[in-house]
């Protein structure tokens, strides 16, 4: 891979080239995660042929895939290679001509701007003198964290039938989901794991309500503004799946529910959890940003079901 570096300062332009010998290799990576990750009729998990998996959700998911992981591959190769250390998210120069010129069997030109981690001249520090600030935990702040690792830890057992449900408790449940008396798409789930007294899925950014954009028209999901460094809730109890950068998402966040249900929360100004961590409802996971393929501060939400995306407006019309 040929990579050529431009610094100005601290900015930096990256001009790669990415082998057509790597694009194919980003192509098979995302017909491999696609096909783990959905449903389709016929095959077991993971074992769907590119062909059926382009016939069911089409070309264009297949290269929008592609394209992510040959970016993300690229990128992270270059640093390595330039030995750079970044201290900002990067963004694709003419993000959408790269994606028109990506095909297989083509090499891949791209320009990525970065900023670089500054080499400050130390001025005269010795002899300077910090006052140490005592901090104070009161048995309540302990009582608290020990509370909060006791319930990640903590696992559900089945109890006898004629067992009164409180809240807190877990039901699982089977639902069907109607508009107008019309099922929905995602509106139905068997063996559905409920908290009682939880509301299901919550809106991840309380107190903001106002979408400047839902799911539709090529739009993967809802657009939720709010102010920078709001914090995100997990909508639902959950494995963290992905945590970490995309070149379109920006910052970003995917939760497992663990029956079918999977959210995604984009452009987040920093994340507050780590791939593989268990996280219950309302648990903080991030904060509102704008990075990523962004123009102002919101939280890009997308909820799917058995891999297939449905609209948060289904659950959250009223906002």
């Amino acid at each position: 891979m040929n990579v050529t570096v431009n610094r100005e300062g601290n900015d930096a332009t990256l001009k790669i080239t990415v082998p057509a010998a790597d694009v194919a290799k980003g192509y098979k990576s995302a017909v491999q995660r696609i096909a783990s990750q959905v449903k389709i009729p016929g095959f077991r998990p993971g074992k769907a042929p590119r062909n059926v998996i382009e016939m069911h959700y089409g070309k264009e998911a297949v290269k929008e895939e592609a394209f992510n992981v040959v970016v993300n591959r690229a990128y992270q190769t270059a640093l390595t290679q330039e030995k750079l250390m970044p201290v900002s998210d990067p963004s694709v120069n003419d993000e959408k001509a790269a994606f028109d010129s990506f095909e297989e069997g083509k090499d891949l030109n791209l320009e990525i701007k970065v900023t670089l981690k500054p080499e400050p001249e130390l001025g005269e520090y010795k002899g300077l003198h910090v006052d140490k600030k005592d901090a104070a935990v009161s048995d309540e702040d302990v009582d608290k964290a020990l509370d909060e690792l006791r319930n990640r830890g903590a696992k559900m057992v089945d109890t006898a039938d004629d067992t009164i449900i409180e809240k807190g408790d877990f039901a699982v449940i089977d639902f069907a989901g109607t508009v107008d008396g019309e099922p929905f798409s995602g509106g139905e789930g068997k063996g559905y794991p409920l908290e009682v007294g939880s509301g299901s899925f919550i809106w991840p950014v309380p107190n903001y309500k106002y979408v400047s954009r839902w799911m539709g028209n090529g739009h993967r999901g809802a657009d939720i503004c709010a102010a920078y460094g709001t914090p995100i809730l997990a909508s639902d109890s959950g494995t963290i799946i992905a945590a970490g950068w995309h070149y379109s998402y920006g910052n970003y966040v995917e939760i497992d529910h663990g029956n079918g249900y999977k959210t995604l929360y984009g452009h987040m100004s920093s994340i507050a959890v780590s791939q593989g961590q268990a996280v219950t409802q309302g648990q903080v996971i991030g904060y509102v940003g704008s990075t990523g393929n962004s123009t102002g501060n919101h939280c890009h939400f997308e909820m799917s079901y058995n891999g297939a995306l449905f609209s948060a407006y289904t659950l959250f019309s009223d906002m």
